[in-house]
C-alpha cells in the first residue's frame, strides 16, 4: 500500500479536505500495477495527483493568479533548488517539493523515501508539471473569454495531467523490464531536441490517452460542473453553444467511445518488444481505473 502519511502532514490544513474526498491512493494502485512497477514510482505518481486535485480546488477560486504565478515560478527552478523563504511558497510547494527530492525510482526495494538523491527524470518532471500549472494558469483566462472547443481540448489534454503518471509508468517499467533505452521520450521530444516520429509508444496507441482520460473526467463530473457553473468542460461548452443537454451527452460520450476503440485496436496490433507490449496494454487499462476512481471517490459526488 502507498504510505501518504509523511506527505499528508506537509500539507496545509486546508488541503485535508480535498486529499480525503480525492482518494488518490485508490487510483494510482488501480493504475500502477505493483508486480509491474516500483514503490517509488507509485508514491511520486499519488503525491502528484494528490497536489494537483488541492491546485486544481484551488483554481475554481478566480482569486488565485498570484498562487499559480509563485508554483509556476518554483517548477521553472531545478527540483533541487531551495524554495523561497515565504509562507506562501512553503504551503503551496513544501511537502511536493519535499516528496520529489527524497523519491527514487531506480531503488525498487525501499518501501520508504530516501535521502535526496539526483535521478535524471526530476528535472524532466519537475518542467512538465511547470506545463500543468501553466495550462491551469490559462484556464482561468479562458473561463473569461468565448472559448472554440478546440481551445479547450488543447488545454485539457494537459490540465488532466495523463502524461506525467505515464511517464512514472514508463520509468517504472523501464527500471524493471528495460522497456526502452530512452524512457523520457513519454513526455515531450522537443526537451531533449527529438523529432516527435522519435518515440513510438508517444506517437503510437497510447497517443489520444490524455484526450480520452480528459473527455472521461468531463462526462464523469458532467454533473458536478452543471450544478456547480462550471464552464470550463466539453460537455458544458456544447451547451453553452445550443446544444441540447441529453444530445451533449451523447456527442462527447461518442467521441470518448471511439477514441477508445481505437486505441484498443493499434493496442492489438502493436509491434514491439514483450515488455513494450505489456507497458502498452497496462496503460490502455487506464480509463477504466480512473472511471472506476471517479464513480467512487467522494471527490464527484453530487449532493442536491
Amino acid at each position: 500500500m502507498i504510505d501518504l502519511s509523511s506527505f499528508l502532514a506537509g500539507l496545509p490544513g486546508v488541503a485535508a479536505p480535498t486529499v480525503k474526498k480525492t482518494n488518490p491512493e485508490d487510483l494510482i494502485e488501480k493504475m500502477f500495477p505493483s508486480c509491474a512497477t516500483s514503490y517509488g514510482a507509485r508514491h511520486v505518481a499519488a503525491c502528484f495527483w494528490s497536489w494537483l486535485c488541492v491546485l486544481d480546488d484551488l483554481t475554481e477560486n478566480k482569486d488565485t493568479r498570484i498562487a499559480l504565478e509563485n508554483i509556476i515560478s518554483i517548477l521553472s527552478r531545478s527540483p533541487y533548488d531551495p524554495l523561497p523563504p515565504s509562507p506562501l511558497a512553503l504551503s503551496l510547494m513544501g511537502a511536493f517539493h519535499h516528496a520529489i527530492q527524497a523519491a527514487t525510482i531506480e531503488d525498487q526495494n525501499s518501501p520508504h523515501a530516501v535521502n535526496p538523491i539526483r535521478e535524471p527524470w526530476k528535472e524532466v518532471f519537475w518542467s512538465e508539471v511547470a506545463t500543468v500549472a501553466r495550462a491551469l494558469l490559462a484556464e482561468q483566462d479562458l473561463d473569461e473569454q468565448e472559448f472554440t472547443m478546440q481551445e479547450w481540448l488543447d488545454l485539457r489534454v494537459l490540465t488532466i495531467s495523463g502524461s506525467l503518471p505515464r511517464f512514472l509508468f514508463q520509468l517504472a517499467f523501464h527500471a524493471r523490464h528495460y522497456l526502452v533505452p530512452r524512457p523520457l521520450l513519454v513526455l515531450s521530444q522537443a526537451s531533449f531536441g527529438l523529432p516527435a516520429s522519435s518515440g513510438t509508444l508517444v506517437t503510437g496507441p497510447l497517443k489520444n490517452l490524455p484526450l480520452i482520460l480528459g473527455l472521461q473526467n468531463d462526462i464523469l463530473g458532467f454533473d458536478k460542473d452543471h450544478l456547480g457553473g462550471n464552464p470550463l468542460s466539453a460537455l458544458q461548452l456544447l451547451i453553452r453553444d445550443g446544444t441540447d443537454r441529453k444530445k451533449a451527452l451523447l456527442r462527447i460520450v461518442g467521441l470518448h467511445n471511439r477514441l477508445v476503440m481505437e486505441m484498443m485496436v493499434e493496442v492489438e496490433h502493436f509491434e514491439g518488444s514483450d515488455a513494450e507490449k505489456n507497458y502498452v496494454a497496462a496503460a490502455s487499462r487506464w480509463p477504466n481505473a480512473m472511471a472506476q476512481w471517479m464513480v467512487s471517490c467522494e471527490r464527484y459526488k453530487v449532493t442536491v
